[in-house]
């Protein structure tokens, strides 16, 4: 079943993603049923990247975008790039914004931008 699978793979990286405080992999596995279809995925705050590497090992065909404001978590690996943005820093979701290439990654950029711009 699919949200064992999440379960597992979030507890395997130590990620908190499924731990009882959060249980969040019953709500990923709900909304990404079809998991081949996930080209890309973006998460802002990586900490050390416990998620990131359970986001590479349950969508295989993804690549994986990581932000952090701590330059000591970035790091890079096969499928998986991190970069430096603060979420309270307009300028640097700019950066963020024109230096990836990803049109998926770009609109949900776009759209947090123009929601973030309006504060």
């Amino acid at each position: 079943e699919a949200v064992n699978e999440f379960k597992e793979t979030f507890e395997r990286f130590e990620s908190d993603k499924a731990s009882s405080r959060h249980n969040y992999h019953e709500l990923y596995s709900a909304l990404f049923q079809d998991r081949t279809k996930v080209n890309d995925v973006l998460e802002v705050g990586i900490h050390y990247g416990a998620s990131l590497r359970a986001w590479k090992v349950l969508f295989e065909n993804a690549h994986i975008v990581g932000l952090d404001n701590n330059t000591s978590h970035l790091f890079q690996e096969d499928r998986i790039r991190t970069l430096y943005a603060d979420q309270n820093s307009f300028p640097t979701f700019d950066y963020v914004y024109h230096i990836l290439k990803n049109q998926e990654i770009l609109f949900f950029l776009q759209v947090f931008l123009s929601v973030y711009s309006k504060k």
